[in-house]
């Protein structure tokens, strides 16, 4: 960046990959208002371009959806380019949708959720259903699980 060859009538790309990469959820918030911060002190002439890579939503969150390129792969296919979220999106939707995930449980919990919902639609809730139901935190999951049934 202070490299003696800098002139105010070059222009500069910089590629960062993986920017999320060991940060903790509110360094990822503050991650790009610091970096522009920082890029505007260092090239006041705004002629740099920042490309970044990131699986954060967090961090994907600060982009509007025409700066984003989203990427996923279909049934083990080539990558297709999709439908990009971002900016003033609820982390969760980025998630599901800007991330193409189909579920933001992990899949050791969501299999056991999976089989109290049905073990529910069969009214055959098992005692060690009703305990993981009373060890879930969110009152709303709890409830619709049949907490105090």
């Amino acid at each position: 960046i202070n490299h003696d060859k800098r002139t105010e009538t070059k222009n500069y790309i910089i590629v960062m990959d993986e920017v999320d990469l060991y940060l903790h959820p509110d360094w990822q918030r503050e991650f790009l208002h610091d970096t522009l911060n920082f890029l505007k002190n260092e090239y006041p002439s705004n002629k740099v371009q920042l490309i970044i890579s990131s699986h954060s939503p967090i961090i994907i969150g600060d982009f509007l959806p025409e700066d984003i390129i989203s990427l996923y792969r279909d049934n083990d296919k080539s990558p297709k380019i999709g439908e990009s979220y971002g900016f003033g999106i609820p982390i969760l939707q980025l998630y599901m949708d800007g991330m193409h995930l189909n579920s933001t449980f992990g899949s050791h919990s969501k299999k056991y959720l999976d089989k109290i919902i049905n073990n529910k639609k069969e009214n055959k809730l098992s005692d060690s259903d009703k305990y993981l139901i009373g060890k879930i935190k969110n009152k709303n999951i709890r409830e619709m699980l049949g907490e105090d049934e």
